[in-house]
């Protein structure tokens, strides 16, 4: 039963045009992301690391990075993770160079919100 499941479920995503996520793709900031299985990741509310729905190999982390055709995840240890088919470490440096896309400043920062600046 459960082969049929999985395998409606990936049938449905082709029926649906699923395509890879962009390269540096980043949860948070993205919603999802989808691998190049099109598998969806996600993170769960007690920051579980879910793919298609289920928690991956006892994963937590506060962040998943889809790059270069690979998923990261910064686990709660703080060092990055790769997952292999398992949780393979990859070090205390975010994979992408580019690091994760810079956050809005704080309210404060941005004004009182008055035209008077």
């Amino acid at each position: 039963m459960v082969c049929v499941v999985t395998l409606a479920v990936g049938w449905n995503r082709m029926l649906r045009g699923a395509t890879p996520s962009p390269d540096g793709t980043r949860i948070p900031g993205s919603s999802l992301i989808i691998d190049n299985s099109l598998a969806t990741w996600t993170l769960g509310s007690g920051l579980e690391i879910l793919r298609d729905g289920v928690q991956v190999a006892n994963g937590y982390g506060s962040q998943i990075l889809w790059f270069q055709g690979s998923i990261y995840v910064l686990g709660d240890d703080s060092n990055w993770w790769k997952w292999t088919g398992a949780w393979t470490f990859s070090g205390a440096t975010d994979p992408n160079p580019a690091g994760p896309p810079p956050s809005d400043p704080p309210p404060s920062e941005i004004g009182d919100g008055s035209l008077n600046q």
